[in-house]
């Protein structure tokens, strides 16, 4: 019998992991009759992938199908699939139909007893709202779950919040929020698109430059790195212009786009300065300082002085004169 798929098997009631084994089976590349054999919201995700796994290892549909039963748990369906590839026939549990009947009348006593003592109130219905079906984060920075939540009602609801995680690499992730109470179960997908949208940074080796008007110049020499926080290294796309004005200050752009379309900028600033010749020194007379000696000492010298004396005279042998007389004239 050809079973044709059923796309309203994915429902909103399905859950995540009950998606996923549909998914795997497509991977694996099951047929539609294979794939509807365990696609059905009676299943819980752990009996499904017991299922395609034995469909997968090519056993015998019709045999997977008396042992697919909603009433089997996972653990006993992999035993019995165990069981079908030795070549043996396991034994397939009859559908408790007591138990469920027993579990109805319980039911019903229940609530006739709750009715005839006036405990049947309306009970507050468990709800939750998130603030949007999907949000924007940039990559980077950290997914809180705990933001999205708008309100909840339901007393004793119990809230299971997704996991925490950091935003990689641009792309669209699906996380579940699940609120337990009063025997109900409300469920909320919101889908999380990671974005690139930061900039790339441009690093120069400085901010300013002073060149002579007739000296080369390269824009490239100025530049030290281009980061981006997705992409890594983008320093050797990064653009600028080697051409100068006359102008004395001016500004030299530079410009690098990342993968998502994020532009980065930086600029540099050039100043003209001009040659100053340097003027031959002119020679200066040398300044003569006086250098000071100390005072000649007058050596005291010793003379002898030698004084003539005079002969004295022999008055023995001298003649004495007789006074001449004047002459009369």
């Amino acid at each position: 019998m050809m079973v044709h798929w059923n796309p309203l098997l994915e429902q909103d009631w399905m859950s995540v992991l009950q998606r996923t084994e549909i998914e795997q089976g497509r991977k694996a590349e099951l047929s539609e009759e294979e794939i509807a054999l365990y696609a059905d919201h009676t299943f819980n995700y752990l009996q499904m992938a017991a299922i395609r796994k034995a469909l997968e290892k090519g056993l015998d549909i019709e045999q997977i199908r008396s042992i697919a039963k909603p009433w089997i748990p996972s653990w006993q369906m992999e035993e019995m699939m165990e069981e079908l590839e030795r070549g043996e026939s396991p034994e397939i549990p009859a559908r408790p139909w007591k138990i469920q009947r027993l579990l109805v009348g319980i039911g019903i006593l229940f609530v006739v007893g709750c009715a005839l003592s006036a405990c049947l109130q309306p009970q507050e219905e468990v709800a939750l709202e998130l603030t949007a079906s999907e949000v924007r984060i940039s990559s980077g920075s950290e997914f809180d779950p705990s933001n999205y939540v708008k309100q909840m009602s339901g007393r004793d609801a119990t809230l299971f919040l997704p996991d925490k995680f950091t935003a990689g690499l641009p792309g669209t992730k699906l996380v579940q929020y699940r609120l337990e109470g009063n025997g109900m179960t409300v469920k909320k997908n919101l889908r999380v698109e990671i974005v690139d949208d930061i900039e790339p940074e441009i690093y120069l080796t400085a901010g300013k430059a002073e060149l002579l008007r007739e000296a080369p110049f390269s824009c490239h020499t100025y530049l030290r790195q281009a980061i981006d926080n997705v992409d890594g290294d983008l320093t050797k796309k990064v653009t600028c212009s080697d051409f100068l004005s006359e102008d004395e200050n001016q500004q030299v752009e530079y410009r690098v786009t990342d993968s998502s379309g994020n532009i980065g900028t930086a600029s540099l600033e050039v100043h003209f300065v001009e040659l100053i010749k340097e003027e031959e020194p002119v020679p200066m007379t040398p300044v003569i300082t006086p250098i000071r000696t100390p005072a000649p000492v007058n050596e005291v010298r010793e003379e002898t002085v030698y004084e003539e004396v005079a002969a004295q005279p022999d008055w023995e042998n001298v003649t004495i004169m007789e006074e001449e007389q004047p002459l009369l004239s």
